[in-house]
């Protein structure tokens, strides 16, 4: 008897770059693609393409997956809002969280009659909740959430010190260019990066000594 397929599984990142690929295109209701989608028909477009089905409508998409919470966000996660003919118990509006854009947590979306497929600020969105889909793993590039600091001998120590999953994912991904390493040291010399790492049990300390290295690095530009 021939053995079962393994489970597709995809990374936060992947489905954020699929989704990209469709940056500028225009909105239609009803639309499924592959030139021209409406919110929910844009979602089910990414994830088909990389072999995941999701339902087509965001009131279907809603129950799909699993709840996350704000704090829990990952790239590729789905965030949904009332929009104009839903509510808060059946969004009628979804978009695919990526992660930060342009210095803020935000939403790649279809938005509406008129409008090309957009990033938008998360903080924009108004979201009334946040889904992931099955077979998407954790972890992900360009996430806003927190990773564990794992210790070898020690395991997974997060609850004391915990980092954002998209400067952890730097050394996973194994990345060795010069641009995402620029873009990971870059990372530190936010304020939102060190926001993010001081959620942890000791981040206090964290967050403390990234202001102090902000303001000693704003000492040595004046």
């Amino acid at each position: 008897m021939p053995n079962a397929p393994a489970p597709i599984t995809l990374t936060g990142s992947a489905i954020v770059t699929a989704a990209e690929k469709l940056l500028g295109d225009p909105y239609t209701y009803g639309a499924t693609g592959p030139s021209s989608f409406d919110c929910s028909g844009l979602v089910q477009y990414v994830f088909k393409g990389l072999g995941i089905s999701v339902p087509r409508t965001s009131e279907e998409q809603y129950t799909a997956g699993k709840a996350v919470a704000e704090s829990q966000l990952q790239a590729g996660d789905l965030v949904f809002s009332a929009g104009s003919d839903g509510t808060a118990s059946h969004p009628g509006h979804v978009g695919i969280y990526v992660g930060e854009h342009n210095g803020a947590p935000s939403v790649l979306e279809a938005p509406h009659t008129g409008a090309d497929v957009r990033y938008t600020p998360l903080s924009s969105f108004d979201a009334v909740g946040y889904r992931r889909m099955d077979g998407v793993t954790s972890s992900g590039s360009g996430s806003a959430t927190d990773a564990g600091f794992n210790i070898p001998g020690l395991g997974d120590v997060g609850g004391l010190l915990s980092f954002p999953s998209d400067i952890t994912g730097f050394f996973s991904d194994a990345t060795d260019d010069l641009a995402s390493a620029a873009k990971f040291f870059g990372a530190f010399t936010r304020v939102s990066t060190w926001v993010r790492i001081g959620s942890g049990a000791l981040g206090a300390v964290a967050l403390v000594a990234g202001l102090v290295m902000l303001i000693l690095a704003a000492g040595e530009r004046s």
